[in-house]
């Protein structure tokens, strides 16, 4: 998936989603979720410093909401548990 302002993932097509940042997302959707895991992988482009506004009603390990890593060519990988009604999410940053 190529990033554009607003960026929707059809999470019926899989469970691991790849999103080429090059620039910044201000709306990110999700459409079709199922109860289960879901892993989003956002690649910074060669010039770096993109980043997502991130769904207000996902909840998130340690109560805060992450940016993504700013430099060049580098990897945030984001891991959603959907439940049915609510997503739990986490980050591994800095690949």
């Amino acid at each position: 998936i190529t990033s554009a302002t607003s960026t929707t993932i059809d999470l019926s097509t899989g469970n691991v989603f790849t999103v080429n940042m090059n620039i910044n997302i201000t709306t990110l959707t999700l459409t079709n979720p199922a109860v289960g895991t879901y892993l989003i992988k956002f690649v910074q482009d060669a010039t770096g410093s993109r980043d997502v506004a991130f769904p207000v009603s996902w909840k998130w390990a340690g109560g805060y909401v992450p940016n993504l890593t700013n430099t060049a060519n580098k990897i945030d990988i984001v891991t959603l548990i959907y439940d049915g009604s609510t997503y739990y999410a986490t980050i591994v940053q800095n690949f």
